[in-house]
């Protein structure tokens, strides 16, 4: 019950440590029957009781991850809800980057800001999704991963920076070919010169 009534405030703000370490103090001490001056000995490792019931555990939330998580799930709304009001909000007031898939971070220092607190976990997160092609108009050519577990850019640093358009989007270079698609990136130079 502890670990559920905070879920809203922990799906919006980061959790201090030293209210998780209470908390979590709170529920142990409850089921060891150790309140009070009397000492019960732990026969369960507390890692063993948070984990989830199919594991072998008690199912007790780690509040730690558990508030990461709820953190996250902002940013996977973000990308996901693009027509709702609250993201279109987002990102008039902080801004967006590689065509408008990227929250940006806030850049003040005054404030608090709940976004900013969603966003810290960015960097955490971005690995663990990709990107879908369709038909290219909303995905950038070089700096998103649509083609591997890396984007172009650093995969081609060299081509990377002699490209006319560094923020192309991957229609802006397709072009059909005999049968198939091929792709024809626009360079500064010639490639042929040394």
């Amino acid at each position: 019950m502890l670990s559920g009534i905070p879920s809203y405030f922990l799906s919006l703000l980061p959790l201090p440590v030293s209210v998780a370490n209470r908390l979590e103090a709170i529920q142990r001490k409850f089921l060891w029957g150790s309140f009070g001056s009397d000492f019960k000995f732990h026969l369960v490792n507390w890692k063993v009781v948070t984990q989830p019931i199919l594991g072998g555990g008690l199912g007790v939330r780690d509040l730690r991850f558990f508030n990461e998580a709820l953190l996250r799930k902002w940013l996977w709304r973000f990308l996901n809800e693009k027509g709702n009001l609250w993201r279109e909000v987002v990102a008039v007031k902080y801004g967006t980057s590689n065509l408008g898939w990227l929250p940006s971070s806030p850049r003040a220092n005054y404030g608090c800001s709940l976004w900013r607190y969603i966003s810290k976990g960015w960097e955490s997160f971005r690995p663990h999704f990709s990107f879908e092609v369709g038909d290219g108009s909303t995905i950038s050519f070089w700096h998103n991963c649509w083609c591997g577990d890396r984007p172009l850019k650093l995969l081609f640093p060299d081509l990377f920076n002699l490209v006319a358009d560094r923020n192309a989007t991957v229609v802006d270079y397709r072009e059909q070919g005999s049968g198939t698609f091929v792709w024809v990136p626009l360079f500064v130079r010639d490639r042929s010169i040394p």
